[in-house]
C-alpha cells in the first residue's frame, strides 16, 4: 500500500511539472486539451493539403473551424484564412490581397488580431473613404516560390486593387526547388500527449532526442542562396505588376536586431534598381523605435511569432508608411503619435 502511495505521489508531481512547463511555454490556454493539441507545426497539423498546382505545393484546407497554435482557426470555402469572400468584387469596394508565410497567415493569434486585419480596421475607420477589404492568402512556412505562384494563380480571381507581399527573415531562406517535388501530406501529430518538459530539457542540452525534423523546411543549399531566389521572385512579382496593372508592395517584417545579419538590405538592393515597378517598405527600424524588447512581442516563450502587440506595431507602422507614400488615401491624422511608446 505504501508503494502505491509513493507511486501516485510521484505521478502527481510529474503531472504537475509537465502542466507547469506547458503553461510556461504556451500560456494558460495549454491547459485546454483541444488548444494544447494544436501546438504543432503546419505540416503536422492536419490543416493543409496538396495543392492542385505543383508550384504552390500545399495550401490550407477549405472550411476549417478548429485551433492552430492555441488560436481559433477558420478558413473560407476557397481555403483562405478568415471569413468568406465572394469572387465578384462589390461596387465601391477596394480589395487588397495579402501574401506571405506564417506572420501573414497569423500563426498563434486570432484572425482579427493579424497585422493586416488590424490595418484594415485602421483604414476603414475613416467613413468617408471607400471600404477596403483585405484577403489573407498567407500560409505558414511558404517560401518565395510558393508566394509567387499563389500571386499568379490565385489572387486575380478576386480582382484585387493592391497586392501586399510580406517577407520575414526566414521566408527567403527556404529552398525554392526549380522543379517542385509532389507534396507529401504528413499525418497529424498530437502534442497533447507529448512530454514538453523533456522537450525543453532536450533543447537546453542539445541532445536531439526529441528533434522534429519536419518542423522546419529545407534551407537553400550552397550555390542556391536566398539572393538568387529573391532575384527570381522579385522579377516575377514585377512581371505580374506590369502585366496586370495592379500595384505590388513588398513589406519586410522584422523587429529583432539579430535578424539583420547583413547590413546591406538585399531586398532593397534588388527592388530599388532602375526600372523596377515595385514598392518596398522595410518596417524593421520603425517597429524597433517603439522601444519594446523582442521578448515582449512573442506569442510565447517557445514561439517567436508576433503576438497581438507585435501585429499591432506592424499595422501601425505600415499604415504610416502607406500614408506617407500616398499609397492609400486618408484624412486620418498620424496615429503613431497616439500610441504609447515603451520607452
Amino acid at each position: 500500500m505504501q508503494l502505491i502511495r509513493i507511486a501516485l505521489f510521484v505521478l502527481a508531481v510529474l503531472l504537475l511539472t509537465e502542466l507547469s512547463f506547458r503553461v510556461y511555454l504556451y500560456g494558460p490556454a495549454s491547459l485546454i486539451p483541444a488548444r494544447m493539441d494544436s501546438y504543432t507545426q503546419i505540416h503536422n497539423s492536419g490543416l493543409v493539403q496538396r495543392a492542385a498546382d505543383p508550384a504552390i505545393n500545399y495550401e490550407l484546407k477549405p472550411n476549417l473551424n478548429t485551433w492552430y497554435k492555441g488560436a481559433r482557426f477558420r478558413t473560407s470555402s476557397m481555403g483562405l484564412r478568415g471569413d468568406e469572400h465572394t469572387l465578384e468584387k462589390p461596387v465601391g469596394l477596394s480589395r487588397v490581397a495579402v501574401l506571405g508565410s506564417s506572420w501573414t497567415m497569423g500563426s498563434g493569434v486570432e484572425q482579427t488580431d493579424i497585422w493586416h486585419a488590424q490595418l484594415e480596421t485602421i483604414i476603414n475607420s475613416d467613413a468617408e473613404k471607400a471600404h477596403h477589404e483585405f484577403l489573407n492568402f498567407g500560409v505558414d512556412q511558404y517560401n518565395v516560390g510558393e508566394i509567387v505562384a499563389t500571386l499568379e494563380q490565385k489572387t486575380l480571381a478576386y480582382n484585387p486593387d493592391l497586392i501586399l507581399i510580406a517577407l520575414t527573415y526566414y521566408t527567403p531562406t527556404i529552398f525554392w526547388e526549380d522543379t517542385p517535388s509532389e507534396y507529401e501530406v504528413k499525418p497529424k501529430r498530437h502534442p497533447l500527449f507529448d512530454l514538453h518538459s523533456l522537450k525543453v530539457l532536450d533543447h537546453r542540452l542539445g541532445t536531439g532526442w526529441f528533434n522534429d525534423e519536419s518542423s522546419r523546411r529545407t534551407s537553400a543549399p550552397e550555390g542556391h542562396d536566398f539572393r538568387r531566389q529573391l532575384t527570381q521572385a522579385i522579377q516575377r512579382m514585377e512581371d505580374f505588376a506590369n502585366n496586370t496593372g495592379i500595384p505590388v508592395i513588398i513589406v519586410r517584417l522584422a523587429y529583432q536586431r539579430s535578424w539583420d545579419k547583413n547590413k546591406n538590405d538585399v531586398i532593397a538592393t534588388l527592388i530599388e534598381s532602375p526600372g523596377k515597378n515595385l514598392t518596398y517598405i522595410n518596417l524593421t527600424d520603425s517597429i524597433r523605435a517603439f522601444g519594446y524588447n523582442p521578448g515582449q512581442l512573442r506569442v510565447s516563450v517557445w514561439d517567436s511569432h508576433p503576438n497581438i502587440l507585435g501585429h499591432e506595431l506592424i499595422a501601425i507602422t505600415l499604415y504610416e508608411e502607406l500614408i506617407n507614400r500616398n499609397l492609400i488615401p486618408s484624412k486620418l491624422p498620424s496615429i503613431n503619435s497616439q500610441f504609447n511608446m515603451a520607452n
